[in-house]
Order: structure tokens, then C-alpha cells, then sequence
């Protein structure tokens, strides 16, 4: 008798390995899609900019004043 408890426990215990397996492998998942999100929002927006100009107008854009500034105003809430 005392073997059918043990194999039960058994098939417990292998149950609840699977369970945290498939949980452990939803959260590596959602993790991956946040990163994914969050590496969308910082990269697509400077891929934007140099897809849309050339490197000339780039380079000669910087030359101008809100350019400066925001330069500037980057530096400043870096440092901060």
C-alpha cells in the first residue's frame, strides 16, 4: 500500500515540475516581449532620424541654434 502512496507522490511532485516549468518559460517570454517594447521605443525613433536624412543635412543641421540648445538641454537632464 505503501507503494501506491509513494508513486503518487511521485506523479504529485512531476506535476508541479512541469507546472513551474511552463510558468518559468511564460515569464521568460513576457520578459523577452517587454525588452522587445522597450528597445522599440529607444531604437525606432533614431533609426527614424537617420533613415529619413542624409548624413550631410545631418551634420549640417547641427550647426543651427535648436540644435545647440537641445544639445544643451540633453547634457543637463543627463547630468541630472
Amino acid at each position: 500500500m505503501s507503494d501506491v502512496i509513494e508513486r503518487g507522490d511521485v506523479a504529485a511532485a512531476s506535476d508541479k515540475g512541469w507546472a513551474s516549468s511552463v510558468l518559468a518559460t511564460l515569464g521568460r517570454l513576457v520578459l523577452a516581449v517587454l525588452v522587445a517594447v522597450l528597445l522599440a521605443f529607444l531604437f525606432l525613433p533614431l533609426i527614424s532620424v537617420f533613415i529619413s536624412r542624409s548624413p550631410l543635412e545631418l551634420v549640417s543641421s547641427l550647426d543651427s541654434n535648436i540644435a545647440y540648445q537641445a544639445l544643451i538641454l540633453s547634457l543637463e537632464t543627463t547630468a541630472v
